[in-house]
């Protein structure tokens, strides 16, 4: 069976729309006197109406994007969405595992919320448009017609921005807690060995072998591939995201400073810039929390390592000891985490540079760049 976004009723009203942005893009003269290109134009504000339309296809692209390209027809490629859903994939312990749950109804909840108000703020906007431009006029038939075709796709832009994101977080926030459960372990076999160092045993000597070699190594070397296999399954999402975001943004900042816009569609476009911003900043937050752990679980083993062997010399060959410093120092320089498409790590500095972009960006429709 072909995936869910694959289905008409996601595609048709967003190619539908995407058409008729550009339509008005091209300012093609043969299409202005039908009724159906008519009613749909009168459904916005007449001011920055080339900005909006852009914004629209910024939008619909992002949706069509995450549906065709980013998502996968192999069922093996969704293994992110067990843990979220069922608690007998969480490797946590209950405590974990309650908090995981609690956080992620939390935030399904205020998405669900923020998607409702966008939905209800923009068919109230468009309810006024028409009315104020008197649309229902020229043709009763399309101008409901485009009233639900545009709902639908303000559904689908949702759920291809938002909807995403927050399955993304959730799924960064679950290796988060796993990076935080392996690292108070570690944390834990620290203070043995701070003990060790005190007490010298040879039962102690021989459980510090058992744990090192057998279980810690190889249990950051797991969570690795697990951090690696869930990049490779969700990187392609957050580099459509990423990209598309910092124009709709641009775009979004560009229609409330720079144009006078009724009321409604004005508090819609503050509502909705706000969204973005915040859900760009939680991906990029949850992204630098997996590298920065990543970071500080590495400087903990080289401690162990150090400890270790001043500790008792014996425990460790020199070539245990080389082999671990030099896995260590490796995955310190180029730390794991989530990556572009490109193969860029999203680190905390990565908001600075979208920050930049959507700047630049900005400064360039604002000088005259596309003007209507």
């Amino acid at each position: 069976m072909n995936p869910p976004h694959h289905h008409p009723i996601f595609f048709i009203p967003s190619i539908l729309v995407m058409i008729m942005a550009f339509t008005y893009i091209g300012q093609f003269e043969w299409v202005k006197n039908y009724q159906f290109y008519q009613t749909m134009i009168r459904l916005f504000p007449s001011e920055g109406l080339h900005y909006l339309m852009a914004a629209f296809i910024i939008w619909t692209l992002n949706a069509l994007s995450n549906g065709f390209y980013a998502s996968s027809r192999y069922f093996q490629d969704f293994y992110f969405l067990l843990p979220i859903q069922h608690r007998r994939y969480r490797e946590l312990n209950t405590k974990d595992s309650n908090k995981y749950t609690l956080i992620r109804d939390r935030v399904f909840s205020m998405i669900r919320i923020e998607s409702l108000t966008i939905c209800i703020m923009f068919l109230l906007g468009k309810i006024t448009m028409t009315i104020l431009q008197s649309s229902w006029q020229i043709s009763i038939l399309w101008t409901l017609i485009w009233l639900f075709i545009m709902q639908i796709w303000t559904l689908n832009a949702n759920a291809g921005l938002y909807h995403i994101s927050s399955i993304i977080f959730m799924a960064q926030y679950y290796l988060t807690l796993r990076q935080k459960s392996h690292g108070r372990t570690l944390q834990r076999f620290y203070g043995r060995l701070l003990h060790y160092e005190r007490k010298q045993s040879k039962q102690m000597r021989q459980l510090l072998l058992l744990q090192l070699i057998g279980h810690y190594y190889q249990s950051f070397a797991m969570l690795q591939r697990e951090i690696h296999n869930y990049n490779q399954q969700l990187k392609r999402y957050l580099s459509v995201i990423f990209t598309l975001i910092t124009v709709t943004i641009t775009y979004l900042v560009y229609l409330i400073l720079m144009t006078k816009q009724n009321f409604i569609f004005l508090l819609l476009f503050i509502v909705v810039t706000h969204s973005h911003y915040v859900a760009l900043s939680i991906l990029i937050i949850g992204c630098n929390m997996i590298k920065q752990n990543n970071v500080k679980t590495l400087r903990l083993q080289r401690k162990c390592l150090t400890l270790s062997a001043a500790c008792e010399r014996k425990l460790f060959h020199n070539y245990h000891l080389f082999k671990f410093e030099t896995i260590t120092s490796i995955n310190l320089n180029r730390p794991s985490g989530f990556q572009l498409g490109n193969g860029v790590i999203i680190t905390s500095y990565t908001f600075v540079t979208f920050l930049v972009n959507i700047s630049t960006f900005f400064f360039l429709i604002s000088q005259n760049f596309g003007r209507e």
